[in-house]
């Protein structure tokens, strides 16, 4: 083979190599013209070969993203950074794909060249999106609960609790509170108490503690308290999870905690990680209270059942999500009367069931009837009234 037609067999090899990288690949001069692309990078333009090489990013996008693109290669080209990245969405025929873009320097024969790699990252955008509105469902839903709710990591720092927590201590903002090993506004005898039952747990291996105590405070009356803590341990997230519970009003929760047993299930890129994390954070604050938690959609299908419901009721979760509640757990003779001020509820949000506890009859999977308290509570979600019921 004569060294012609090997350097055209090695140009062949190399373009049918990088063809075949499901990620686009570019190479560009030092005046930042296409020199060589990959059969993904027309994908990307949705052009051919010969309509991009010799072509800059300044004839193919918007002039804002191709001021981006320069200014990205500049930076790797004057030394500022050895790798440059930008995340950029790139709409062909009305659908637009995002892309991470990587860009480096490459040196072949005393000559620079700018390389770049093209990642297709759609698919991490839309599950990041898909995430964060169902973390956003889900914190909606621990705000709803009206017990104060913490979590703290096990250097016993404050990092997540909802509004009822806030209120309990009028504490303005949960910045107030987050990464502190203390409660404002709150005397040193319980910060004392909370410090040390954090130990019982993470220490002595105790898996659930509380303590009694009574808070003083001088805007309202004081509060006797019993305070329910649990410590668990996962493969990426551990910490503590803890409650307080006002029993000069309410009757005592026993055991309102358990071992958390859910692990948190994938980590994505791009902080997905973390909305995962919280995410599996809710779900085990849920799946831990021994009194079931039903959420309702405006259309009276089951939207949330927890453990303690599928105890209580007979029905696991994949028997009654996304059924008509009434249809299962409530007398026949009943079923009228509910249909009616469901309708209204749908339309307004209001109904006369908010704001006190009912005492009714349900009927559990086996068909035996007994009698339940409900607190149902009203949130909205995408615009649409949703129902929360606490049942014991």
């Amino acid at each position: 083979m004569n060294e012609t037609n090997n350097l055209k067999f090695q140009q062949t090899l190399f373009q049918t190599i990088i063809d075949n990288d499901p990620n686009g690949i570019f190479v560009k001069d030092l005046n930042h013209n296409y020199i060589i692309v990959n059969h993904q990078m027309e994908t990307i333009f949705n052009l051919k070969k010969e309509q991009i090489i010799g072509k800059c990013d300044f004839d193919l996008m918007d002039k804002d993203m191709a001021q981006d693109c320069m200014n990205a290669e500049k930076e790797v080209l004057i030394g500022l950074t050895k790798s440059a990245k930008l995340e950029k969405m790139i709409v062909v025929d009305g659908e637009g794909r995002h892309y991470l873009i990587q860009k480096n320097i490459i040196h072949v024969e005393n000559e620079k060249f700018i390389l770049g790699v093209v990642m297709d990252i759609t698919e991490l955008k839309l599950t990041e999106l898909k995430l964060k509105s169902q973390n956003t469902f889900l914190e909606n839903i621990l705000d709803s609960i009206p017990l104060p709710i913490y979590y703290k990591n096990t250097q016993s720092r404050f990092v997540k609790c909802n509004k009822s927590f806030l209120d309990f201590f009028e504490i303005d903002s949960i910045f107030d509170i987050v990464n502190k090993n203390f409660i404002p506004n709150c005397s040193a005898e319980f910060n004392i108490l909370d410090k040390e039952s954090d130990g019982e747990l993470t220490k002595k291996g105790k898996i659930q503690t509380k303590f009694e105590f009574q808070f003083e405070f001088s805007s309202k009356e004081n509060i006797d308290s019993i305070i329910y803590k649990s410590y668990y341990k996962s493969e990426n997230l551990s910490g503590i999870i803890g409650v307080i519970v006002d029993v000069t009003q309410h009757k005592k929760f026993e055991n309102i905690l358990k071992e958390f047993n859910e692990q948190l299930e994938r980590q994505v890129e791009f902080e997905v990680s973390e909305r995962l994390k919280t995410k599996n954070l809710l779900n085990q604050i849920i799946e831990a209270t021994f009194d079931a938690i039903i959420v309702i959609d405006d259309e009276e299908k089951v939207k949330i059942w927890n453990k303690a419901a599928e105890i209580i009721f007979g029905y696991t979760k994949v028997e009654i999500i996304g059924k008509v509640l009434h249809e299962h757990i409530m007398p026949k003779n009943l079923n009228k009367n509910f249909e009616n001020g469901f309708k209204n509820f749908k339309q307004s949000g209001d109904g006369t069931i908010f704001g006190k506890i009912l005492e009714l009859e349900a009927v559990k999977k086996d068909g035996t009837s007994f009698p339940v308290e409900v607190a149902v509570s009203r949130m909205k979600i995408d615009n649409k009234w949703h129902a929360v019921g606490i049942v014991r």
